[in-house]
């Protein structure tokens, strides 16, 4: 539990940041653009704190001033059985929260090749994630998973326009 991070380039503009008390989630104002990293509890014994997380945490950090929403971050679970190569850990919370912000997630899981970001010695997953309003998902213009050094899962790397008048 180390908490949570955004990191921005000096001259773009971040402004209203805030974080939950237990750290396990960030957020930040980038242009009209409310940024959302988090950390939900992990394992199958914490399944009930990450559900809380997701209904009671979170929420705090959502601004009605923001127009569009990225939030990404490590989920520690899954929406979709695909998403896991064994039981996965679903969340009932989550797929409301997305559902209920009408946000879209960014990776296009494909069924005949698969990605995890996550790997244990008997079973893969995608937890890690980046959800994006849906009337933003044009700004996509890239999105790959890729290996990560010292950590048991790999990064999620997004790439998107963003409007010429901001910096």
């Amino acid at each position: 539990m180390r908490g949570t991070a955004i990191i921005a380039r000096k001259h773009l503009h971040i402004t209203q940041i805030d974080m939950t008390q237990s750290g396990r989630a960030i957020a930040a104002e980038f242009h009209v653009t409310r940024l959302i990293n988090v950390y939900a509890p992990s394992g199958t014994s914490k399944r009930t704190q990450r559900e809380c997380f997701f209904l009671t945490e979170l929420p705090a950090l959502l601004s009605a001033d923001s127009h569009s929403i990225l939030l990404g971050g490590d989920f520690n679970c899954t929406i979709h059985p695909a998403d896991s190569t064994n039981l996965p850990a679903a969340s009932r919370a989550l797929e409301d929260t997305i559902r209920g912000l009408a946000l879209t997630d960014t990776w296009e899981q494909d069924p005949q090749r698969p990605a995890y970001t996550h790997s244990a010695p008997t079973s893969a997953a995608l937890i890690d994630r980046i959800y994006l309003s849906k009337a933003d998902i044009n700004r996509k213009t890239g999105i790959e998973i890729i290996p990560t050094a010292f950590t048991d899962h790999h990064a999620v790397v997004l790439r998107l326009t963003i409007p010429t008048n901001v910096a």
